[in-house]
């Protein structure tokens, strides 16, 4: 059973800089971003999703644009699947059903 919390988020595309996408080994496009907590949100968000630029460019304090934010998914407790007492009924084929 996974215990790590999961998150959903939204990103406005928009705000990206292009300009600092990078390519990956199979012709991808990346972007690099940071996420940073923010526990008191007033409106119940945990992160805030910037784009994170270049070492150079951070140095020099310019920062990346707020992309995003991201909130806690609630979880439901996984089940564990019922299990099967009773022997198929004869002429049922339901034993070899691919799915």
């Amino acid at each position: 059973m996974n215990n790590h919390p999961m998150y959903f988020g939204k990103l406005d595309v928009t705000k990206v800089m292009k300009e600092h996408l990078f390519p990956g080994k199979g012709g991808q496009k990346y972007l690099d971003i940071i996420c940073i907590p923010t526990p008191d949100s007033k409106y119940g968000d945990c992160h805030v999703i910037c784009q994170s630029l270049p070492k150079e460019l951070r140095d020099n304090g310019q920062k990346g644009p707020i992309l995003g934010n991201m909130k806690e998914a609630a979880q439901k407790p996984r089940q564990a699947p019922a299990q099967r007492s009773e022997k198929p009924a004869k002429g049922d084929d339901s034993e070899d059903c691919p799915f």
